[in-house]
């Protein structure tokens, strides 16, 4: 069980931190620095990197769904 619970935290707060923090970079020319690690900022990037995520499934299951 220990196992799994660090799969997801990995999953959630590393990954998606990580991919709302290059998208916030993105989107705002590198102007804002979000962290994505250890810090009251790291819950704002982890959720804009589940949204970004949940974007990308979205549209690609529209693209297999037209198909």
């Amino acid at each position: 069980m220990i196992i799994i619970e660090w799969i997801i935290e990995v999953f959630v707060y590393e990954f998606c931190g990580w991919i709302g923090y290059i998208t916030v970079k993105a989107v705002t020319f590198g102007k804002v620095e979000l962290e994505y690690g250890d810090s009251s900022d790291s819950v704002i990037t982890m959720w804009i990197g589940v949204g970004v995520l949940l974007a990308v499934a979205m549209l690609i299951s529209l693209i297999i769904g037209r198909s």
